[in-house]
């Protein structure tokens, strides 16, 4: 009964260990989708102020 319990105990600790893993891969992805989108967003402050700027002249 004792091998039951370690290997349920094994598998639960390799499921958190995937699940971390999982977890730290998505919000690498998430930290790289919100720069990208810094950057378009900052493209588009600048393609405004253009517009602005020549719009004035």
């Amino acid at each position: 009964m004792e091998a039951v319990w370690v290997i349920i105990g094994m598998v639960f600790i390799l499921y958190l260990f995937f699940q971390v893993s999982y977890m730290e891969k998505m919000l690498k992805k998430q930290r790289t989708d919100v720069q990208e989108i810094k950057s378009l967003l900052m493209v588009l402050i600048k393609e405004q102020q253009r517009e602005k700027n020549e719009a004035r002249k």
